[in-house]
């Protein structure tokens, strides 16, 4: 039995989620990644914010050619570091449109419980792909509650979507922000501003730049 301090344990993957409306640009943070050690599984409909970086792109149409491609990834050697997956919220939609026909309307209950499940387990293998930093988009689904507006993750059952943040170590929300009279789009992490969002480094501020390099240097080298 090797036992080792905690201090010793060495933190080296990133498996973050990134939260926010459309057109916020969210997709455009991919480029403040090194661009020739990122790849793009894209199952969005364009591409239009990055079209002036040179980053490789594998067009995810269906639900298939995800496991297809992390099937790749997981057992090739690729020089790649980061994986920036844009978006869930899509690709949930493409496995749940893909599922439904096997099911007849009394088994409603079943097509969600499977969905559910299958959204889960491909989590979980994106979280075991332990070599690549892991980036995932989603739609927030801002619904109004009396005087509040609650906000959560855009994806077809809402107890899934309320659940899945467990799953990751970061959770960020993207927003457009107002300072000394100048909007900026920020990175909230912390469920004091949107209860989803989390920061188990420990090293965010509460609010960041939307520069994924830079979080990561933040939190593998406790730059502050």
């Amino acid at each position: 039995m090797n036992i080792i301090k905690t201090n010793e344990v060495e933190n080296h993957h990133i498996f973050a989620l990134i939260v926010g409306a459309s057109g916020v640009g969210k997709t455009s943070l991919v480029k403040t990644l090194t661009h020739n050690e990122t790849i793009i599984l894209s199952a969005e409909s364009g591409l239009l914010s990055v079209k002036d970086a040179e980053i490789d792109v594998v067009e995810i149409k269906s639900y298939q050619d995800l496991i297809a491609t992390l099937k790749d990834l997981k057992e090739n050697d690729h020089h790649y570091k980061n994986i920036f997956l844009d978006s869930l919220t899509e690709l949930g939609q493409q496995l749940f449109t893909s599922m439904k026909p096997n099911y007849e309307k009394s088994q409603m209950f079943g097509l969600y419980s499977d969905y559910s499940d299958q959204i889960t387990a491909t989590l979980k293998a994106l979280r075991g792909l332990t070599k690549y930093n892991i980036y995932l988009t989603a739609l927030d689904k801002s619904v109004e509650n009396g005087i509040n507006v609650e906000t959560s993750i855009d994806l077809i059952q809402k107890s899934l979507a309320k659940k899945l943040p467990a799953l990751f170590d970061e959770v960020f929300y993207m927003q457009i922000v107002e300072h000394e009279g100048e909007k900026k789009r920020v990175l909230a992490t912390d469920n004091s501003v949107h209860t989803f969002c989390k920061d188990r480094s420990g090293k965010l501020n509460i609010y960041e730049l939307p520069d994924l390099g830079a979080i990561n240097n933040k939190i593998f080298n406790n730059n502050n």
